[in-house]
Order: structure tokens, then C-alpha cells, then sequence
């Protein structure tokens, strides 16, 4: 398959587009995802911090210890930390942890918390917020902790104690949700790979079809200089058997003759072998210019023909020309035009096996004309037809390649068909010949 420039960076603007995508698609997800668990924190914390609170109010030894604390102090638990040395904070981690995994919580959170002794009693959750000391307020009124838990000992402290207004001891706790990509980082790691083994594949492919560009155009220019190498010798052997046939003592000996057109038929041969290959050549090296002409179709399918006529006749076969068309001026490049001919012709002659019949057939279309050569020969099946446009491909009859040839005629004429803007097709069955149908628009 040929690979141009512009497709190269097609192809390449397009990867990096859909990996751009692919990346913001992930995006949005995560950041769905993220959304979903802040929903999911803030519904579900508020209820367990309330069966928090009240397990918290019931335990008086508990408050007992909160109340008899002294000092001031900020702290932090985490949900998979160990809690500070603090006895206090060390029941209170606990008792959150039970009330979570009574209620299947499987969440992280963190707590972040101020627990005093110098501060007014105030409650729990949103009554907190309107209730609680404004100094407290001002503590606690930190980003990203909407649900509160605020402890202190009136309960106990009318029961119990014998603390005044303002010496008990309260507790300000504020839940948030730790940080989500924390949580699912071993989820990020693994995308991010894979992005990343994506992208350097897709280099490695890119980099691979322009070595493989630049190694095609190097065996391009071999074989080009290659088979001008060979133009000279054939054209000297060419002249050398033209001579020889022309020559009086060889044609008084048939031994001579026969050797001389031997040699005239297999330089025709090898000629015909190195065109083909200079004309795949001229394709690939994207110098393939048409030099169009107005020209008769029909003088030139004539012109053509003459060439097997001699060929057909010996195998006891028939070449027939029924040149319907009306309208057979076309612009079209008369070099490879001649050669599409010559190679479906070619092709319908070596691949008979009995006597040929050959037919050649023109008629009008709408835009242009249609050219069809029909043959008797040994067809294909529809597994060879899906590849017998591709260069280096082969039809086989029976198991064995019995026709000598590169494979690249019927690539070449679909190449040259393809740049007069026009369509070739096929329809063939095992044994029962082929026939290939050209449409070529006049202009």
C-alpha cells in the first residue's frame, strides 16, 4: 500500500485527535465520578454523625473524660491512620470507625477537630453552625467540611458536674472527604499507561511506515536505474537478431533462423518484462504524469490487436473486434492507454489453455465509453479476483504459476485506469474465461 505524505498526517492528526479525546472522555468521567462520591459523602456522613453523637452522649465515662480535660487542642484523624496518644480522640476514632462499619460505609474521611476547655456548649450538625460560639465558628468554619459534630457536657454537667456556664469542655469536628485522586490513583496510574503505551505504539507505527517510505523510494530508484541498465543490452540484442534474420546465409539454413527469431521473441520478452517493471516504477515514484491527447480508440485497439493476430492464428483462435461505439475520441495518454490493451490481451492469450477466442468490444456510455475484452480462458474464482489488482499477485492455474510474468499488468492497468478518472471491473468464473470492462470518460 502506498503511503503519501498528506495521508501520513491524516492519519496522524486523527490518532492525536481521538487521543485527545480519549484523555478529556477519561476526564469527565473521573470527574463524574468524583461528583457522585462528594453526593454520596454528604448524604450519608450527616446520618452517622448523628448516631455518632448520641452513642458519644451516652457514655459517661467518656464525658467524663472530655470534661475533665484541660487545655486547648486542634487534631486530625484519619480514616486508615492511628489515632493520636490522645486517650480522648482515641474513643472518639473508634467510635466512628464502628458506627461506619455498622453501616457498610467503606469511605475515607478525615476529621479535622478542635477540642477545648474553655468554650460554650453547642450541638450537633446544622444547629451547631447557628448555635456555636462565634470564636468557635471562626475555627471550625474551614473549606470542604460541611458536616459537624459538636460535643460538650451540659447533659452530664447537670447531672453530674459542678462545672459553671463556660467551663465545660466541647468538641468541634468537621468531616471532609480526603482527596478522591489519592483514592483512585492505582485506577489513574493504569490509565495513564495505557495512554502512554498507545501513544508510543502509534509512534513506533508512524515511524515504521516513514522508514519503510523512505526504503520503498530507495528500491524504487534501484530498480529504475536497474532496468535502464538493461534497456541497453536488450536494445543491442533487439538489433543484433533484426540482423541476423535479415542476413542471406541465415536464411538459407532453418536451424539459423529458428535460432534467430528464438532470440528476436525472448529480447521482445525481456523488453516487454522491463517495461512493466519501468511503468510500476514511474507509478510509485508519484512522477506518474498522464500527457493526454485526443486520440481514436478504435485505430488504436486495431493497432493493438494486429500485434496478437499472428500469435491467435497459430493456436487456431479467433480475435474479434466489434467496435460498437459512436463516439470513440477520447483525451487520454496514448502510451499507456496502448499499454492497457496490449496487457489485457497479453493476459487473455497466455492464460488459454484451448484455442482462444478473444473479444474486444467498445460502446457508448453516458460520459464516456466503455471498453470490454472477453476471453475463453481458465477464469478465476472469487478468492483470486479479490486480489488480482494487487501488485505482485499471480493468478495460478491449477497449483503451479505455468505463466511466466511479474504480476504487476493488471496493477498497472488499474493504476493507469484510476488516473484517466475512470473504472475497471471484473466478472469471471473457473473455467469459463474472464472478462474485464473499462470505462474511460472523453475528457
Amino acid at each position: 500500500m502506498k503511503f503519501s505524505k498528506v495521508t501520513i498526517y491524516v492519519v496522524i492528526l486523527a490518532v492525536a485527535v481521538s487521543v485527545v479525546g480519549l484523555v478529556y472522555v477519561q476526564l469527565q468521567i473521573f470527574r463524574e465520578d468524583v461528583a457522585v462520591y462528594e453526593e454520596k459523602f454528604n448524604l450519608t456522613v450527616p446520618e452517622y454523625l448523628g448516631s455518632v453523637y448520641e452513642e458519644m452522649r451516652n457514655d459517661r465515662g467518656w464525658v467524663d473524660m472530655v470534661n475533665n480535660f484541660k487545655g486547648r487542642e486542634f487534631f486530625t484523624l484519619e480514616s486508615f491512620e492511628k489515632a493520636p496518644d490522645n486517650l480522648i480522640l482515641k474513643v472518639l476514632k473508634m467510635k466512628i470507625d464502628s458506627v461506619f462499619a455498622r453501616n457498610n460505609m467503606n469511605i475515607a474521611y478525615r476529621v479535622n477537630g478542635l477540642i477545648s476547655a474553655d468554650t460554650q456548649c453547642f450541638f450537633y450538625a446544622d444547629q451547631a453552625r447557628r448555635e456555636a460560639n462565634p470564636n468557635i465558628e471562626k475555627v471550625v468554619n474551614e473549606e470542604n467540611a460541611n458536616n459537624f459534630l459538636c460535643l460538650c457536657g451540659p447533659d452530664v454537667g447537670e447531672s453530674h458536674g459542678n462545672h459553671g456556664a463556660g467551663e465545660y469542655t466541647a468538641f468541634d469536628i468537621s468531616f471532609s472527604y480526603p482527596n478522591f485522586i489519592a483514592k483512585n490513583a492505582e485506577m489513574l496510574r493504569v490509565t495513564v499507561l495505557l495512554l502512554l503505551i498507545l501513544i508510543a505504539a502509534f509512534s513506533y507505527t508512524v515511524i515504521t511506515i516513514n522508514r519503510q517510505k523512505k526504503l520503498s523510494e530507495l528500491k524504487n530508484d534501484f530498480i529504475n536505474n536497474l532496468t535502464h541498465e538493461f534497456k541497453t543490452p536488450i536494445f543491442s540484442i533487439a538489433l543484433a537478431s533484426g540482423l541476423l534474420k535479415k542476413s542471406d546465409e541465415v536464411k538459407k539454413s532453418d536451424r539459423l533462423s529458428k535460432y534467430a527469431e528464438l532470440i528476436d521473441n525472448e529480447g521482445k520478452r525481456l523488453k516487454s518484462q522491463v517495461d512493466k517493471i519501468l511503468q510500476m516504477a514511474l507509478v510509485d515514484s508519484g512522477n506518474f504524469k498522464l500527457e493526454k491527447k485526443e486520440l481514436n480508440l478504435h485505430e488504436l485497439i486495431e493497432r493493438v490487436s494486429r500485434a496478437f493476430e499472428l500469435i491467435i492464428t497459430e493456436r487456431n483462435g479467433k480475435l474479434n473486434l466489434e467496435l460498437n461505439a459512436h463516439k470513440y475520441y477520447l483525451l487520454a495518454d496514448e502510451t499507456h492507454l496502448n499499454n492497457i490493451v496490449y496487457n489485457l490481451l497479453d493476459n487473455a492469450v497466455k492464460y488459454t489453455e484451448a484455442e482462444p477466442e478473444i473479444t474486444v468490444i467498445t460502446k457508448d456510455s453516458a460520459h464516456g465509453i466503455e471498453l470490454i475484452i472477453r476471453d475463453n480462458g481458465i477464469g478465476m474464482g472469487e478468492e483470486v479476483q479479490k486480489f488480482v489488482f494487487d501488485r505482485f499477485y499471480r493468478a495460478e492455474s491449477g497449483n503451479l504459476h505455468n505463466v511466466k510474468g511479474f504480476g504487476l499488468g493488471l496493477s498497472y492497468v488499474k493504476s493507469v485506469v484510476d488516473a484517466h478518472k475512470g473504472k475497471i471491473n471484473l466478472v469471471s468464473k473457473k473455467d469459463l474465461g474472464s472478462e474485464f470492462s473499462i470505462y474511460l470518460p472523453w475528457n
